[in-house]
């Protein structure tokens, strides 16, 4: 490969942001920071690597691959940060072990995933988002999904709608038809993918009742509004299904306490690819984006499996660049800064006199540029 042409790539899907593009990006965030501090979030920043134990602890096998792996001189195995959630349990079960809970956390930081690239998402990325840990609450449940839903408000989304789900719905009904965990596990992943085809074929395979097989069947499309979660009552024959719909349906009264339940709709096939969550679960998208613009949900004992004091939680995460790329096509992003002021000189005395003009005005807040 040419020398040259090696020094000016970049790595697979990483990017550049130009001068406007990360005026626009650096908009967005301020904007976001000043939402989840008037909500009583408190930023943190972990480091970008962390070791690799601590990132999968409690996942699925289908995450090392996704990772970036790297080693330290003690020959012990670390990787760059490929969601924000794990690090901060980890800060939450150490750091801030003795700081009395609930905790509100919130964060806009970069994180690294390897894997195809697609609209708005580099192996390179950046989110913003919060964690509420140290409640089991329904409260805490909708105060998340209310603070994401006026996080695309405040970021200039109007068209969006919120998908919510409860996972412990989807485990009771596959343990109400005492299914392994390899089957589990793979129909899970199947709804995950959307790929209907697969999960139907996986069902086919089962041991099962014809009845059982047409609930099972059902779960990927049990989506609507709240009328629709009877429907799932009328499926669920466990009391573990049961209070997941309760719980949904509770979230959802708090919601409309919020004025925001114009933006939620149900959706029980959800499954999160991430293996902690225990709860709720939500996922945002627009028309025209086939891709989730932010998704989060409640992971019980993740606090506690880093070794830390039960602090049960929730949150959600933004993908930046997708809210970006969105806003642009709506033409919604906000206009980067312009200068406002052109000071010129001539060298010698002027450019003294250039100088001090040019601070006065700064110091006024106005954007100014010298030039001879």
């Amino acid at each position: 490969m040419n020398k040259e042409k090696l020094v000016l790539e970049i790595p697979y899907g990483t990017r550049d942001f130009l001068p406007i593009e990360a005026a626009e990006k650096r908009a967005i965030e301020t904007t976001l920071a000043s939402l989840f501090t008037v909500w009583g979030y408190d930023e943190v920043v972990t480091p970008t690597i962390e070791y690799l134990d601590n990132l999968t602890l409690g996942s699925n096998h289908t995450l090392e691959p996704h990772l970036f792996k790297l080693f330290d001189k003690n020959n012990r195995t670390l990787a760059l940060r490929h969601e924000m959630t794990t690090p901060i349990a980890r800060l939450v079960s150490s750091r801030l072990q003795d700081y009395p809970l609930p905790l509100k956390l919130s964060y806009i930081s970069s994180v690294f995933r390897y894997e195809q690239t697609q609209t708005g998402r580099q192996c390179e990325f950046y989110q913003a988002g919060v964690e509420l840990m140290g409640s089991t609450s329904a409260f805490a449940d909708a105060e998340v999904i209310a603070l994401a839903i006026q996080g695309l408000l405040h970021a200039g989304l109007l068209d969006f709608q919120i998908c919510l789900g409860q996972v412990e719905f989807v485990n009771g009904i596959m343990e109400q038809y005492q299914l392994t965990d390899s089957v589990k596990n793979q129909l899970k992943t199947a709804m995950e993918q959307r790929n209907l085809v697969e999960f139907s074929q996986i069902i086919d395979e089962q041991d099962l009742p014809v009845t059982a097989k047409a609930v099972l069947r059902k779960l990927p499309l049990l989506n609507g509004g709240i009328d629709m979660l009877q429907q799932a009552y009328e499926l669920a024959l466990n009391e573990q299904s049961r209070r997941a719909l309760d719980n949904l349906s509770e979230i959802y009264r708090l919601l409309q306490a919020y004025g925001v339940e114009q933006y939620v709709r149900f959706d029980l096939g959800i499954i999160r690819d991430f293996s902690y969550y225990t709860g709720m679960v939500f996922e945002a998208y627009t028309p025209g984006l086939g891709f989730p613009l932010c998704g989060g949900g409640r992971y019980d004992p993740l606090v506690e499996m880093l070794g830390g004091r039960p602090a049960p939680g929730g949150g959600f995460a933004m993908g930046m660049e997708r809210v970006i790329e969105l806003m642009r096509e709506v033409g919604q992003v906000p206009k980067a800064s312009q200068t406002d002021v052109y000071v010129l000189h001539h060298g010698g005395e002027s450019q003294a006199k250039a100088m001090l003009l040019a601070e006065t005005m700064r110091d006024r807040g106005i954007r100014v540029v010298t030039h001879p």
